[in-house]
């Protein structure tokens, strides 16, 4: 499970398409029973454990849309070890096609 803060900036607002960057911070949250998100957030003690769970990392990207569909790119670089075992950190490329069934 993952959440993120992304902010967008359209580069090209045209009627036909549109272009667009995209930049932020992401947090990846491995689902598990310890892990109980759920519960009130007033045991701080509990909250701050599944916070160094977590995977961070910094995403940046763009886009464009046309019409009701969209193709997106974006890469996330790692700021945290993803295992401390392997001493790996979690980079991403994606690549996405979306369809817009509501316009809000």
């Amino acid at each position: 499970m993952g959440y993120s803060i992304v902010s967008s900036l359209k580069i090209i607002d045209l009627k036909i398409f549109n272009i667009y960057g995209l930049g932020g911070p992401v947090a990846s949250f491995t689902s598990k029973e310890k892990n109980n998100w759920n519960s009130s957030i007033t045991d701080i003690e509990e909250f701050s454990d599944n916070m160094k769970t977590a995977q961070w990392s910094f995403q940046a990207g763009g886009g464009i849309e046309i019409g009701k569909f969209n193709l997106d790119v974006r890469y996330s670089w790692g700021i945290n070890d993803s295992s401390t075992k392997l001493e790996r950190v979690n980079n991403n490329l994606t690549f996405s096609i979306a369809y817009k069934i509501l316009n809000l």
